[in-house]
């Protein structure tokens, strides 16, 4: 694993901002703008092969600059090692879509966008999965109220068995 490491500061010691080298799996912080070109290199080239990419997490880091924080957890069927990418963003910010390069990142940036409300660009169809459409904020946000926002939606009340507003 420390020759990938050492492969990583070689090809892309410019792009990179930190190594934490004491936890297991590896992680590795880019600067944002990076993403994509270190995603391909690290799937389709040696030493890296890094051929699965198991999930894509977001971290709410409120009252924080950069707010988010965005973790790209790879996995090397090949050569059984392990990465997370990771990448800090604000709000305003967008990162690239690495769907060119992992199609199974498609639902978990889509996830990202609904519940974080991350920007992704050149995403193929970028839309709420979790969330209904006409949903206001993003839930997983730590300053999203804890019950939720007032909504003219209605429920089902079994009980009644009508159509409720009151919960």
């Amino acid at each position: 694993m420390d020759n990938i490491i050492e492969e990583l500061k070689n090809r892309f010691g410019d792009k990179i901002l930190n190594i934490e080298l004491g936890f297991r799996p590896r992680a590795v912080r880019i600067k944002k703008d990076a993403i994509s070109v270190v995603m391909k290199a690290l799937k389709a080239e040696e030493p890296f092969k890094f051929n699965q990419l198991l999930d894509i997490a977001g971290i709410d880091f409120l009252n924080q600059t950069p707010r988010f924080r965005v973790v790209y957890i790879l996995l090397s069927t090949i050569k059984n090692h392990r990465l997370n990418i990771e990448i800090d963003i604000d709000e305003e910010d967008t990162i690239e879509s690495v769907t060119g390069v992992w199609i199974g990142a498609d639902w978990f940036e889509r996830e990202l966008y609904d519940m974080l409300g991350i920007k992704i660009t050149g995403h193929p169809n970028m839309k709420r999965i979790l969330m209904p459409e006409d949903f206001e904020g993003h839930p997983l946000r730590k300053d999203f109220p804890v019950r939720g926002l007032e909504s003219p939606e209605t429920r089902y009340a079994p009980w009644d068995k009508r159509r409720t507003r009151e919960y």
